[in-house]
């Protein structure tokens, strides 16, 4: 477990101890204001599958990987709250330039779903109780 020290303001010895540390900090001197509260986890897990690609040809040259208009990637999303275990499962489309590597374009598509995964947990998860 890992805690965020926040300081009051106001005080030197306060401020350069505000931070992120992997035990619970001694307070400076006695009457500190300051804030040590567990740090704040994610409250959900998650995750991100290829359900498919597919690959927009012109409609002059089907199938020619030279005359590809777009690329898309579609994910299975799947979080899961933690506290609650709810689960929301949903599909997230990456649609791409073709003019990319195959691995370089699945790895924007992934950081694409990586980042929608966030905000749907925490949109969904964050508050529940």
């Amino acid at each position: 477990m890992t805690y965020d020290y926040v300081s009051g303001g106001g005080c030197d010895r306060c401020d350069g101890l505000e931070g992120r540390y992997d035990y619970p900090p001694t307070r400076p001197h006695p009457y500190c204001d300051c804030s040590i509260t567990p740090s704040r986890t994610r409250p959900y897990e998650g995750t991100c599958s290829v359900a498919r690609v597919v690959f927009d040809f012109h409609p002059d040259h089907p199938n020619d990987p030279e005359h590809l208009y777009t690329a898309e990637v579609v994910f299975n999303v799947v979080v899961r709250c933690l506290e609650t275990g709810e689960v929301h499962e949903d599909t997230f489309t990456f649609t791409g330039s073709p003019d990319k590597s195959e691995e370089a374009l699945m790895a924007e598509a992934a950081a694409a779903c990586h980042a929608y995964k966030t905000f749907v947990g925490e949109n969904r998860c964050i508050g529940i109780s």
